[in-house]
């Protein structure tokens, strides 16, 4: 992506849940260490949102996504003064999307991505928390919610991706997420169920209701920012931007 390019999304619902540790290790690349939960487990994201078309300095289409990430040992070490210092670091495995275009373009910022599944589709309540993804292989995951008064204020989160690519190695991104979102945190609101489906397989993670450690949520079709700032030598060539990035 450009030195510095925001995207914007109106929609998503971010889990924070455990994996044993022999299932993620080998899909992290060295010199990546995974941030550990009280228990050993690694800690995943889970996160399922839908871009807006457009952005700042970058160019996205609308489309839907599906990640999937890992706590990481945090580096700011690059970033200057004057950029966003992150406070939680995140390695993404998994990217899948509805757009062919933002797929490519997170394979060239460095991202972990899945190549478009077939028919991939999401089913999504746009005033809820609802929402269903699947493809010709059947039901990935689905997300209910269990609590209807919810309550939702402005915030700020500053975090890091971590890729990997043949050019730069392990390099970071920070950026910065605000909008309106739910204000406490959360561990019962939604219902996250996992079902046996390929992209989630290697995850080690047993399908059904999955326990999980928070739950964070943008309100239904408010619009949200996503901003992202590289350390000055790590640029990306603007002329291949078409798509990008994710939370």
């Amino acid at each position: 992506m450009p030195y510095r390019s925001t995207i914007y999304l109106d929609w998503g619902v971010f889990f924070l849940i455990e994996a044993p540790l022999a299932a993620i290790k080998p899909l992290l690349v060295a010199g990546v260490e995974p941030v550990l939960a009280p228990s050993g487990a690694a800690l995943l994201t889970l996160n399922v949102v839908h871009f807006l078309e457009g952005g700042d300095q970058v160019e996205v289409p609308a489309n839907h996504e599906i990640d999937v990430g890992v706590l990481v040992d945090l580096d700011n070490s690059k970033f200057s003064a004057d950029l966003p210092q992150a406070t939680v670091a995140v390695y993404v495995i998994k990217v899948a999307s509805t757009a062919r275009g933002y797929i490519d373009q997170c394979k060239v910022a460095g991202y972990s991505v899945t190549d478009p599944t077939t028919a991939l589709s999401f089913e999504l309540n746009a005033s809820t928390l609802d929402v269903s993804v699947q493809d010709a292989d059947g039901p990935i995951l689905t997300c209910r919610q269990l609590e209807h008064e919810l309550e939702y204020g402005e915030f700020t989160r500053i975090g890091q991706d971590v890729m990997h690519n043949a050019e730069h190695g392990v390099h970071r991104a920070n950026y910065i997420f605000s909008g309106e979102g739910l204000t406490k945190p959360m561990t019962t609101a939604m219902e996250l169920r996992i079902h046996p489906h390929p992209f989630l397989a290697d995850l080690g993670v047993s399908p059904g209701v999955v326990n999980c450690l928070d739950q964070f949520a943008l309100k239904p079709s408010s619009r949200g920012s996503l901003a992202f700032y590289r350390p000055d030598e790590v640029e990306v060539d603007e002329t291949t931007q078409g798509a990008e990035n994710q939370a």
